[in-house]
């Protein structure tokens, strides 16, 4: 993924796992994910609903260090499990925090403090 140097990102992505009492679906599921080569984590989605798959959402921050990132799922069940799930991959730029109201409020009223000074001392 093309990427900006020192920007954070925000990647959402579902992890889904098939009905444990099919045969061939008898484990958890569990997608490792590694940005530019490391080692993030694993995410696992043990949920279980007849005859279908149960999707799972999860969410990693980074800050991008170069301007490509290379992001990569992998497969961590043991290969006797035929399925793990992995869909709505998405990367955006992470969103700003932003002010609390308090914080807002404080700092608007100081500014406004400091224009009023300043007008005073001009009379």
């Amino acid at each position: 993924m093309a990427t900006a140097i020192g920007t954070a990102y925000l990647l959402t992505f579902y992890v889904g796992n098939q009905d444990n009492s099919k045969g061939n679906y008898t484990l958890n599921s569990s997608a490792l994910l590694r940005i530019n080569g490391t080692s993030i984590g694993t995410y696992t989605t043990a949920g279980n609903t007849t005859d279908n798959v149960t999707w799972q959402q999860f969410s990693y921050s980074f800050t991008a260090a170069s301007s490509s990132t290379t992001i990569t799922f992998l497969n961590s069940v043991d290969f006797s499990d035929n399925y793990v799930g992995l869909d709505n991959v998405v990367l955006v730029v992470a969103p700003t925090a932003a002010p609390e109201p308090l914080s807002a409020a404080l700092l608007g009223a100081g500014l406004l403090g400091l224009g009023l000074a300043r007008r005073a001392r001009r009379r």
